[in-house]
């Protein structure tokens, strides 16, 4: 009889195994199944937190599952990413690289050797989040197969499960820990595709200054800033400095640098813009059908051009390489001058550049007002009466042309002009 069973669970188990390594069709709810049905249980306990209900497996029909893996201590990290990303998962836009939002659902899955009271209350106790928990989960043949498939040894996982039942990111937390929202919808290539989007900034601003290479390889965070107003970039930069010498930074081991660009040669500044300008002129524009569409490195360089425009000044805040927020002057000295208001979401493991943007966003959305946006070309090719869009990513219309412009220098290099 021992033997009979023995072999019916070794059967049970490659049968699952082979599910989950997709050897055979299947979609996401399939796959669930798979992984955490008992089939000796009457259903498993999937609990809707927000709506405090229990739920079926079928909830995660044609959807696509962050599937959180962990034990329930030392999670704080984790859970805190995962809080965030649900929260942006429910806000505007809806729809990003042709991926809904709503299609997106965390499942969290707690694996524990004993299920006691203590534990039960650890779960319990992460509430008000839009997500869903495996309650008790028991499941013997399971936690193998998460173990065996996920190599999970018992730190915590993030992965990107597909409807089709495809694990789409065996890591999703690198990528949510280093871009947030940002790196929706969160697949692999999306982390390829963010860390290389800015390669041609760093190249051109590398150009301009030796003291952002090194501070660039300390993957501290940078707050690259200019203008042509000084009493902003004045403001700004005694803001900065006192937000650095904060000691709420030496408790979350948050080092923060600064950058005024042109700060070694003013001269730099102009060449840096006019190669930025060229850079936008000379990207190949890409049909769709009869509509044109613009792939992420030609709207960052817009985006970046539209910062220039702003009369009082601009900022970028990165860590390390990776670009976190484009900034409009105001807004920008608005929030480093409120570090008091806003520095409690660190003390909720919320990251430095997460907790920066999100008070931003408040300020941005006060402090900007409408107006029209203008842009100057340098070099722009003969179709400049081409249809263009406002480089203000909440407007959306086309560009009306109000004039071109047309510059001689008799003969001196553009960059000897101050």
């Amino acid at each position: 009889m021992f033997f009979v069973l023995n072999a019916e669970r070794i059967k049970d188990y490659s049968k699952r195994k082979d599910i989950i390594n997709n050897s055979t069709e299947t979609d996401i709810v399939k796959y669930l199944e798979a992984l955490i049905v008992d089939p000796q249980e009457p259903r498993p306990v999937v609990y809707n937190v927000l709506a405090q209900k229990e739920a079926g497996i079928g909830v995660f029909k044609n959807k696509y599952v962050l599937l959180f893996i962990s034990g329930t201590d030392n999670i704080d990290y984790e859970t805190q990413l995962l809080i965030s990303i649900d929260v942006k998962l429910r806000e505007e836009p809806k729809e990003v690289e042709g991926y809904r939002k709503e299609d997106f659902s965390i499942l969290w899955i707690p694996i524990v050797s004993v299920w006691d009271e203590e534990q039960r209350k650890k779960v319990e106790n992460i509430s008000e989040v839009g997500w869903f928990v495996m309650k008790e989960f028991k499941f013997k043949t399971g936690i193998d197969l998460i173990k065996e498939v996920f190599n999970y040894k018992g730190n915590p996982i993030i992965l990107l499960i597909s409807p089709q039942g495809k694990v789409e990111n065996p890591d999703a937390k690198q990528i949510i820990s280093t871009w947030g929202i940002e790196g929706f919808p969160f697949r692999t290539s999306d982390h390829i595709r963010l860390t290389q989007q800015w390669n041609w900034f760093w190249t051109e601003i590398k150009n301009v200054s030796s003291t952002i290479r090194e501070l660039i390889n300390r993957d501290c965070y940078i707050f690259i800033y200019g203008g042509t107003n000084s009493k902003w970039i004045e403001d700004f930069s005694s803001a900065v400095e006192k937000l650095k010498n904060s000691g709420t930074f030496s408790l979350v081991e948050t080092t923060i640098e600064s950058y005024k660009l042109g700060s070694e040669s003013p001269k730099n500044v102009p060449r840096f813009w006019i190669t930025i300008d060229n850079m936008l002129a000379s990207r190949k524009r890409i049909k769709k059908g009869d509509a044109e569409v613009e792939d992420s490195t030609t709207r960052e360089i817009k985006n970046l051009l539209s910062l220039k425009q702003d009369p009082n000044g601009w900022a970028i805040l990165t860590k390390g390489s990776h670009v976190k927020l484009l900034g409009f002057g105001d807004a920008m000295l608005r929030t480093v001058m409120d570090l008091e208001i806003w520095k409690e979401k660190l003390d909720h493991e919320v990251s430095f550049d997460v907790a920066f943007k999100d008070y931003y966003e408040k300020c941005e959305f006060k402090s900007v007002p409408k107006k029209c946006e203008h842009r100057e070309f340098a070099n722009y090719p003969t179709d400049i009466l081409a249809h263009l869009p406002c480089p203000n990513k909440k407007c959306g219309h086309e560009m009306g042309v109000a004039s071109v412009k047309y510059k001689c220098c008799h003969g001196l290099e553009t960059g000897d002009i101050a």
